[in-house]
């Protein structure tokens, strides 16, 4: 800035000297030749005039047109200034002694174009090397002084400042009306006025104490006040060379998008960078903005103090630093949640409502492109689309459209959580990842928020390993879904059904048709349905819930289809654990439940010999059991208790037809002499031929044997078994017969 303020200043001093001593001593049809020939030699640029500069002596002053002075090589505009009428009144004996002393300066419609690049900017004004370098500088004065310049009043009216920066951004001030004042260089230069920055109606008001200090130390005080469009900043702070300060800040941006706008910063989203307010020490320089210790912050709806730096050398902006806020309200910077899933979250009774169907809009983060970030964070809430958390302590770290929050503690759900999301926007297709432990947390509120499921209550943990989910719309990232989730809860509820209920009518009928007290006859399908019916009619609604005592599931996710690994549900007098899946693209479910219930005032338990199942959709489940598998296991029971009274053994299994036959067939065996399977007894060897001839002889005698005893219950068992394998269901002599020796037939048809 230094060398900018010299060459500008050194530009005043070459071309008033030149215009205002030149005529006195050239004849008048040569010096508007000469002056151009003495300010190009002087400046190192060339400099034309369009028509004879006017002169007048009373009062001294001289009226120019159309003067230009051009660029330097290598840069981007034509003309470095050009100026369409000036007007400059001055003292002329001061001139002799190297001293300018302005009475007057209005400059009409000037332009200059200011272009900064890595070695310097075209403001660098100068004879060439050859000719500066014999050239000293008078005795006491350095190189690079100033002339003791007095500029008095300058006016720019509708003037037009462009800056040019090395990657080759502009920055433009247009209609520039400006008042200066600088009595000499050790008095303060101040400037006021009004302007169009970038398109912005803008006021500026400053003090730069004092030009000379700062052209010899490289230091000065500057008092600034500045108004772009809606925006304002104002400071007080201590200069040094090459535009670094520090000092303090004040600035209110209620239109903070204008002013990325301005800088040509495309944020790429429509939400948030509303608002910024910050107040507090202040040091940086043009790469960026350092705020210090106990500065006030606000963005958006975000408040807080902290200690924050915004640097602006990079592809985009960058705040780093450690900050304490009150709300962290992050829902302008995410997508927003699918309005049907927001209905249900908001409802006092979601299950009342329909599941709502994935969305296929498409997500938009690209506010994570915006800006980078790397945040040490505490703050008393966070807010989210589709959660809500208490004080938390994380690290926030942005990189060009990749998020990473990383959590060391947080209050969530009336317990704690930490972990880390991950947000990487930087593809073409977005993905999400998330490991994250929530202990003693509420299960209900979690469930509702993050889900719409208002039926589960319950204090526990909720583990979620390795999450990741990528796509371009909610549905996308369903079907993508894979991971673990571990839920286990203590001391739960789930409301709107009774599984207890349910186990114990189901008992009920196993009970009754085992005992004989309803025959299998009197199940009918309709019967059954009806039973069915009823049976879920009672054990479902407003009133009924599932008291359990512990719930452990852990659920493995693979492209959005969900196995139950481990379902565990335990209650007062009951145990289920659970088996299928659950498709999420389809929101549909396939689920098998094994009960086992303990009858209230004993401590027996019993498994159920059927599953309850539980299929349906997210909005229409449907949770069934099969009754008549209920009822013809309670008969297989019956009659597999009568079988193994009288020696036929039910393997698990194994059909009455098979351990009918197998017993039948062993029995055959037996009395046929042949080997019985699983029989280790060789059977009687037969008789040598040319035996025992009595023996033979009373076996082959023709005198009539004595009557066949009567069947036992066990041999005429196996004759029905026989006949009902045959097909004939063989008659049975009951002559003799006792009703302990019959089996027990009631319900079993």
């Amino acid at each position: 800035m230094k060398k900018l303020f010299l060459g500008l200043a050194l530009l005043i001093v070459v071309l008033v000297a030149v215009l205002l001593i030149a005529p006195f001593f050239i004849p008048a049809s040569v010096y508007e030749e000469r002056i151009e020939a003495a300010a190009s030699e002087q400046l190192g640029r060339q400099v034309t005039i369009e028509g004879a500069p006017r002169i007048s002596l009373l009062p001294a002053e001289i009226t120019v047109t159309g003067l230009t002075v051009a660029n330097a090589d290598g840069y981007e505009a034509a003309v470095f200034a050009e100026v369409d009428r000036a007007q400059i009144g001055v003292k002329l004996l001061p001139l002799l002694s190297r001293r300018v002393e302005i009475t007057k300066f209005d400059l009409d419609r000037p332009t200059i174009n200011l272009e900064a690049s890595e070695d310097g900017g075209n403001w660098a004004f100068g004879r060439p090397a050859a000719d500066t370098e014999t050239e000293a500088a008078p005795p006491g004065e350095a190189p690079d002084a100033l002339p003791d310049l007095r500029l008095g009043t300058v006016t720019i009216n509708k003037g037009h400042i462009s800056y040019r920066t090395p990657d080759g951004q502009t920055w433009l001030a247009e209609n520039a009306d400006l008042r200066l004042t600088l009595e000499s260089l050790e008095d303060p230069l101040t400037i006021e006025g009004t302007m169009v920055v970038q398109g912005e109606p803008s006021r500026l008001d400053a003090t730069f104490t004092t030009p000379g200090r700062y052209a010899r130390e490289g230091a000065a005080d500057l008092r600034l006040s500045m108004t772009v469009g809606e925006n304002h900043a104002s400071t007080e702070m201590a200069l040094s060379d090459e535009l670094s300060f520090d000092g303090r800040l004040d600035i209110d941006f209620p239109a903070l998008r204008s002013l990325f706008a301005l800088a040509g910063v495309d944020l790429g989203t429509a939400n948030g960078f509303k608002r910024l307010r910050l107040d507090g020490p202040v040091s940086g320089s043009l790469d960026g903005v350092r705020f210090g210790e106990g500065t006030a912050l606000t963005f958006d709806d975000i408040t807080g103090t902290g200690k924050l730096a915004i640097m602006i050398d990079g592809d985009r902006p960058k705040a780093t630093g450690t900050v304490a806020l009150g709300t962290l309200d992050l829902t302008p910077y995410l997508p927003p949640e699918p309005e049907g899933f927001a209905a249900r979250r908001r409802a006092e009774t979601g299950a009342d409502a329909d599941f709502p169907e994935w969305s296929d809009e498409p997500m938009d983060f690209s506010a994570l492109r915006a800006m980078d970030a790397d945040l040490d964070i505490r703050t008393g809430e966070i807010i989210t689309p589709s959660l809500t958390v208490g004080a938390s302590a994380l690290r926030l770290v942005a990189v060009d459209g990749k998020a990473q929050a990383i959590v060391s503690d947080t209050s969530v759900y009336d317990g704690s959580g930490r972990g880390t999301v991950t947000l990487d926007a930087t593809r073409t297709v977005p993905e999400v990842a998330i490991d994250f432990t929530m202990e003693d947390v509420d299960a209900g509120a979690a469930a509702q928020e993050l889900a719409g499921i208002t039926r589960l209550g319950g204090r526990g943990s909720i583990r979620l390993f390795n999450l990741r989910a990528r796509g371009q719309s909610q549905r996308e990232m369903v079907e993508s879904l894979t991971g673990e989730i571990r839920l286990v809860l203590d001391d739960g509820v789930i409301e709107g059904i009774n599984l207890g209920q349910i186990g114990q009518v189901a008992f009920d009928l196993y009970d009754q048709v085992q005992a004989g007290t309803l025959s299998l006859k009197a199940l009918d399908a309709a019967t059954l349905a009806t039973r069915s019916t009823e049976l879920f009619a009672a054990a479902r609604g407003p009133a009924q819930q599932t008291d359990f005592t512990n719930f452990t599931l852990t659920l493995v996710a693979d492209q959005g289809r969900v196995t139950p690994t481990t379902a565990q549900l335990a209650g007062p007098y009951f145990e289920f654990t659970g088996d299928g899946d659950i498709i999420l693209p389809t929101q549909s479910l396939e689920l098998a439940l094994a009960a086992a219930v303990t009858k209230e005032g004993t401590d027996t338990k019993r498994v159920l010999p059927t599953p309850i199942l539980v299929t349906g959709t997210f909005s229409d489940p449907k949770i069934g059991i099969n009754l008549r598998s209920v009822a013809e296991q309670a008969v297989r029971n019956r009659v597999g208790s009568a079988l193994s009274d009288r020696g036929v053994d039910l393997a698990p299994g194994e059909t009455l037809e098979e351990a009918l036959t197998g017993t039948a067939r062993n029995e055959l065996m037996r009395r046929l002499g042949g080997a019985v399977p699983g029989n280790t007894q060789t059977p009687p060897a037969p008789a040598e031929e040319g035996g025992d001839e009595e023996t033979n002889s009373e076996t082959n005698s023709a005198e009539p044997s004595a009557p066949a005893p009567a069947p036992s219950p066990r041999e005429e068992l196996i004759r029905q078994g026989i006949g009902a394998l045959l097909g004939g269901g063989a008659r049975r002599d009951t002559t003799g017969d006792t009703a302990d020796e019959a089996p027990a037939t009631d319900g079993t048809e």
